[in-house]
């Protein structure tokens, strides 16, 4: 019997997708770069500057990072502290 996840289902309408202009793929790299930045306390859009992404890019990844509980949130949240 197949299993159907309703939060998936969607009406048979034309859909808008959020953010299609953006890329939310990272390399370990980049992803190390955005951590470390992070428990630095650096400002989002400066940690975006130091590895040339958009700011909403890094904001995303860093909520996906907190989701799964590989960062914490930090005081000063998205704005830092330094």
């Amino acid at each position: 019997m197949a299993v159907i996840d309703i939060r998936k289902m969607r009406a048979q309408e034309e859909l808008y997708i959020a953010y299609a202009d953006r890329d939310f793929s990272w390399t370990k790299a980049e992803m190390q770069e955005v951590i470390q930045g992070w428990e630095q306390g650096v400002h989002i859009s400066d940690i975006a500057k130091r590895i040339h992404r958009d700011a909403d890019e890094v904001a995303i990844l860093i909520m996906d990072l907190v989701r799964q509980k590989r960062i914490k949130t930090r005081k000063g949240g998205a704005f830092g502290w330094g």
